[in-house]
C-alpha cells in the first residue's frame, strides 16, 4: 500500500501486531478475532463513515484451502492454527464479506491460495465471490503466480477485487 494512508491493522495474532507497529508504529490497529470486531469499532477506530473508505483489503487464513493443507479435512472443528486455537476458520471469509458490507469500501481486495478456487472447496469460493457480488460490487477475480512478477519463488495466489456500483459508474 505504498503512498496510501492506512487507516486499521487488525489481526487476531499479538506477535502480527507488534511486528506492524514496529515498522508503522503510529498505525491505528485492533488485536481482535475479526468474529468480534463490528462495525460501530472500526468507524470510531478509524473515525470514518460507511462508504468513505477508498480500499479494504483482507486475506482471511489459507490453511483451509492451501494446496498442502488441510482442506476440508478439519472444517467445523476447533484446531490450533498459527498457535491459537481455533474454530471455524474457513467462515473468516464470510466475516471478512460482513465487515465489507458494515465499511462499504470503494473497493474490496482479497488475497488467498489458488487452492481456493479449486475442488473441494470451490463451492466455498463461489460462495464468498456471490456475497461480494450481491452486495452492490462488481467483483471479478485472477489468479497470478509471484515468480510472474519478480518474486523468486513459484507462489500462486487468486485476488479478488470487488468495486462498489457508484464508483464502477464514474469509470
Amino acid at each position: 500500500m505504498s503512498g496510501g494512508n492506512i487507516r486499521l491493522v487488525s489481526n487476531f495474532q499479538e506477535t502480527c501486531i507488534k511486528n506492524y507497529l514496529h515498522n508503522y508504529p503510529n498505525t491505528p490497529h485492533i488485536c481482535s478475532d475479526i468474529r468480534n470486531l463490528t462495525g460501530n469499532k472500526i468507524h470510531t477506530k478509524t473515525g470514518m463513515k460507511p462508504r468513505e473508505l477508498d480500499i479494504l483489503d483482507g486475506s482471511p487464513p489459507c490453511p483451509p484451502f492451501s494446496m498442502s493443507g488441510l482442506k476440508q479435512k478439519g472444517w467445523n472443528k476447533t484446531k490450533t492454527v498459527y498457535g491459537k486455537l481455533q474454530a471455524n476458520i474457513e467462515d473468516l471469509t464470510f466475516d471478512f464479506i460482513n465487515i465489507a458490507k458494515i465499511i462499504q469500501p470503494k473497493v474490496i481486495v482479497c488475497e488467498n491460495v489458488k487452492g481456493l478456487t479449486m475442488a473441494p472447496v470451490k463451492r466455498h469460493f463461489e460462495k464468498m465471490l456471490n456475497g461480494f457480488q450481491g452486495n452492490g460490487y462488481q467483483t471479478i477475480y485472477k489468479v497470478f503466480n509471484s515468480f510472474d512478477y519478480g518474486v523468486p519463488q513459484k507462489r500462486e495466489r487468486v485476488f479478488i477485487i470487488s468495486i462498489r456500483d457508484d464508483v464502477l459508474e464514474k469509470l
